[in-house]
């Protein structure tokens, strides 16, 4: 009798931790495709531009609002995760120009020091547009995931499917 009540409740709780799971999984999203990727960055490095003035940042990240159907909350997340990258890319401009400057050929050293700099600038980005997917509501990730994928079938399709 004994058994059979630890059995029952291991059962439950092993049916409880599958339900769990099923439950994590389902509201996970699945990280950016390197087409999401691609067009989500080129969307968080205009929102983070040093070189734009914060009244053409103001104007497209209002933008983004209709394009992708932004509540509040969605836009000031955008909106945050583009301040955030904005010292990192003032901060990668300074050090290529460091490692650029003067120079008319570079190194392997120096060619190295700048593809660590794009892969420490590009994992940064990464994980702000998944922190991003991750916060909107499931509909909004979907239309903000969209037009990297339009542009890279197109792409695809001028290129005759290669």
């Amino acid at each position: 009798m004994h058994t059979n009540r630890i059995t029952t409740m291991l059962l439950r709780i092993s049916i409880l931790f599958v339900f769990v799971l099923a439950v994590h999984a389902q509201t996970t999203p699945t990280p950016a495709t390197a087409n999401e990727l691609e067009y989500l960055q080129f969307m968080l490095t205009n929102l983070a531009s040093p070189d734009h003035s914060s009244g053409a940042i103001k104007m497209y990240e209002d933008s983004l609002r209709p394009q992708f159907g932004l509540t509040t909350e969605e836009a000031s997340l955008i909106h945050a995760s583009g301040q955030s990258l904005k010292p990192l890319l003032v901060q990668f401009r300074a050090s290529s120009q460091a490692i650029t400057n003067g120079k008319a050929a570079l190194t392997d050293s120096d060619s190295k020091a700048i593809a660590a700099l794009v892969a420490q600038r590009n994992s940064q980005i990464a994980t702000l547009v998944n922190g991003i997917l991750a916060n909107v509501r499931p509909e909004t990730a979907e239309r903000m995931r969209m037009p990297g994928n339009v542009v890279a079938a197109a792409i695809k399709a001028t290129q005759g499917g290669k």
